[in-house]
């Protein structure tokens, strides 16, 4: 999750400035689809690794399965809102949805074998969408170059004394 979360905000806060560096100003326009796709980072690691957990649990061919029903889901909205919309954004909030639903689908399964709790993958898209949502509301106040350093540093410190109360806490307790 943590990859994810910095994979998006990278993206999300130099898209604008690396793409027509790299391919030109010419294809200044493809950086909000660059951070439309890097939507997807945000739950792709956390989607492999539960794919993992059910394979594990020799549920190989529950986890196929939500696959097709993934593929199917893009599919489906792929052709129904480029009908509509002729837009590339349709492509890739389709590979993200798709990917969402079989993550959740995922959460239900790991839930019903008792791997996972409710409270536990609830939790996981709270706090994700959270991040996500001070994050864009952030990239309003303070530029995007800036923004980038300044949050992962304050994540950094937080996950230090998170990690630094535990290590003590339970160090102390006998």
């Amino acid at each position: 999750a943590i990859f994810g979360l910095l994979a998006f905000t990278f993206v999300f806060s130099y898209a604008d400035y690396f793409i027509p560096l790299l391919f030109g100003d010419k294809f200044g326009d493809t950086a909000l689809y660059c951070k439309q796709m890097f939507l997807v980072i945000l739950i792709f690691p956390t989607f492999l690794l539960q794919a993992d957990v059910l394979i594990t649990l020799k549920l190989e061919k529950l986890d196929m399965l939500c696959n097709v029903i993934s593929i199917l889901i893009n599919i489906s909205l792929c052709f129904i809102g480029l009908h509509y919309f002729k837009d590339l954004s349709v492509v890739n909030y389709a590979i993200f949805s798709s990917i969402l639903v079989f993550q959740l689908v995922q959460d239900f399964i790991l839930i019903k074998h008792k791997v996972t709790t409710f409270l536990k993958a609830i939790s996981f898209y709270i706090i994700m969408t959270a991040i996500i949502l001070v994050y864009y509301f952030l990239s309003f106040i303070l530029m995007k170059e800036w923004l980038f350093f300044v949050f992962w540093l304050f994540g950094a410190l937080v996950l230090l004394y998170f990690y630094y109360n535990k290590f003590h806490q339970s160090k102390t307790v006998i």
